[in-house]
């Protein structure tokens, strides 16, 4: 899971980034219709932040969004980590398919987020993980995220200044989280304790089905997202990886690579120019 905010591009760099990406742009446009176009959005749509609650995706790239939700021929799907909440204060795209927290709930367009909670056991260890968090992980400088069906440890602010005590801390929190019973998620500068698996690569499937889509494109920046940039490639589409410095190399499978989150975003804007 990445943590994200806006960012800006400047005249330079945005020349660079549209030669960049014209011909993955071509690439795109080539995948057979109807076509959905899914995408990651912490660190995908949007930058990294420090807070997980101060991110947000920019008001140019949520208006791109909308437009190719109401493109003929188009389905947009965000695949995200985040809750229906969390997800709702970043970006809204009325007509886009939502797959939240890792793929463990799927909904369509206008569709709202009924039951499958946690269970009463499960609960109760999310609430003992939380403890653990509050007494072993916070006084360091990690923050807790909380979230329907888990919990987030972020070390970024303290990988900073102490990298390996930051590392240390996630490796004791996916130890506690198995110990509890829950299931451990690794990604950049976090770990989060979830009460059930998800999996993005079978919620792209599932969203392929639902949608009855031909093409498929998805773009992601995590450990997470690499389910999902596999299953798009074996779909016959497009797998596009964002590169940072967390994850600088670009993995094996994926079908090319962008440099950042303002590459995806010119993308998107291009695509929506294209295709709206």
């Amino acid at each position: 899971m990445c943590i994200a905010g806006p960012t800006t591009t400047s005249a330079s760099s945005s020349a660079v980034t549209e030669r960049g990406t014209a011909a993955l742009l071509e690439r795109v446009l080539a995948l057979p219709r109807p076509l959905l176009l899914a995408f990651d959005v912490d660190g995908t749509l949007s930058p990294i932040v420090d807070d997980p609650a101060a991110a947000t995706v920019s008001v140019e790239l949520g208006r791109a969004l909308r437009r190719l939700a109401k493109a003929r021929g188009v389905r947009v799907a965000l695949i995200t980590g985040r809750d229906v909440a969390a997800l709702s204060k970043m970006v809204r795209v009325p007509g886009a398919y939502r797959a939240l927290e890792h793929g463990r709930v799927v909904l369509a367009p206008g569709q709202r987020a009924g039951g499958g909670g946690p269970s009463a056991p499960q609960r109760r260890a999310l609430s003992a993980f939380e403890h653990w968090a509050t007494v072993h992980a916070l006084p360091s400088g990690a923050e807790l995220e909380r979230k329907a069906a888990s919990r987030a440890v972020h070390v970024r602010r303290l990988a900073r200044r102490d990298p390996k005590r930051a590392e240390a801390l996630l490796a004791a929190a996916a130890t506690e989280a198995q110990r509890l019973g829950l299931h451990p998620r690794p990604g950049r500068a976090v770990l989060e304790a979830q009460v059930a698996l998800a999996d993005k690569g079978s919620a792209l499937r599932k969203l392929r089905s639902l949608t009855r889509s031909r093409g498929v494109l998805f773009i992601g920046d995590d450990l997470t997202d690499l389910p999902a940039i596999a299953a798009a490639v074996q779909l016959g589409g497009l797998g596009f990886f964002v590169r940072s410095p967390e994850r600088p190399r670009t993995p094996s499978g994926a079908s090319a690579s962008l440099r950042n989150t303002d590459e995806v975003a010119e993308l998107v804007i291009q695509l929506a120019d294209a295709l709206a």
